[in-house]
């Protein structure tokens, strides 16, 4: 497709015609524009990608690792006219750019697959994947290729098929969606990738996910983090760690004495009386508690040891 006039209008029902070469083109920069100006990620694959809208006779497509390109098939409905399959063998490329060389296979090959469906389901605005390209085999109704919102759980419905069990991980992230909004979600969850390894697990995710929520909110979605993982029997490492500068000696007996702890948590803390101090003086059986208080500084609690005299 190359148009001097820079009006490219063409009919999607031509055989081998432009409209699928600038369908695929106008869907992979939607979304690359999408990582950068919206989601403020400008390390995703941000550069040019390799595509055949018109690559065989197959009703199938792929992203090649050793080719760095992505094929889509004309069999059935062409895959180039689906703009949600489009954007899963993209997903395919963008994790191989955060992680390159991932195993696809296991559990690692299924969050591959996971990830694509996620954000083809994100840019149609609801849970069906590929509804167009279904078509010619699932005419539904609806009909639909995958779904992100079904009931499966983790490890009874793990099949050993990738793209099966890539449905557990995607209903994760659509549920996670569903409980922080589409922005949010979306960010952390392409961030998260960057703390996955070439081998990960389901697990693997959800504590990449906590950490990335961890260095962009400080944390805030974390306890959504764990409630979409954990319904769906993932569970993300709990994360309980106390750092606290401990009091030094003093002479001053009348006191009182500043304690002050930062708290790192999965799960947020946000009950008025959740931390509480325990203090006791030398010679002492029983332990005296007292209540701290938020300070208002991200994860830090407050409280005071009234002074002991001598």
């Amino acid at each position: 497709a190359d148009e001097a006039s820079l009006i490219y209008n063409y009919s999607p029902t031509i055989v081998a015609g432009h409209f699928q070469e600038v369908n695929v083109y106008y869907h992979i920069n939607e979304f690359q524009e999408y990582f950068q100006n919206t989601l403020g990620i400008a390390n995703a694959r941000n550069r040019v990608t390799d595509t055949y809208a018109h690559q065989g006779t197959d009703d199938n497509s792929d992203y090649s690792p050793s080719q760095d390109r992505i094929r889509y098939g004309d069999g059935g409905v062409d895959d180039s006219d689906d703009g949600e399959i489009v954007l899963h063998e993209y997903g395919h490329a963008v994790h191989n750019d955060i992680v390159p060389g991932f195993v696809y296979a296991a559990e690692t090959g299924a969050i591959s697959e996971g990830f694509g469906d996620y954000f083809g389901a994100t840019y149609g605005g609801n849970a069906l994947v590929g509804e167009w390209d279904a078509v010619s085999y699932n005419p539904g109704p609806p009909p639909f290729l995958r779904r992100t919102d079904t009931t499966k759980h983790y490890p009874e419905d793990i099949v050993g098929q990738v793209h099966s069990d890539g449905e557990i991980i995607s209903a994760a992230w659509w549920d996670f969606r569903n409980l922080v909004g589409g922005q949010i979600a979306d960010q952390i969850i392409i961030e998260g990738m960057f703390y996955t390894g070439v081998n990960a697990t389901f697990q693997d995710y959800a504590d990449g996910m906590v950490a990335a929520d961890q260095a962009l909110y400080g944390g805030t979605h974390v306890g959504y983090i764990f409630q979409a993982f954990g319904g769906r029997g993932i569970g993300a490492t709990y994360l309980l760690n106390f750092n606290h500068v401990a009091l030094g000696d003093t002479e001053d007996n009348v006191g009182p004495y500043p304690v002050v702890t930062t708290i790192s948590h999965t799960s947020p803390v946000s009950a008025a009386d959740a931390v509480t101090l325990y203090f006791r003086i030398t010679g002492a059986v029983a332990w005296t508690p007292t209540t701290m208080v938020a300070t208002g500084n991200f994860n830090e609690w407050a409280a005071q040891i009234p002074g002991q005299g001598n």
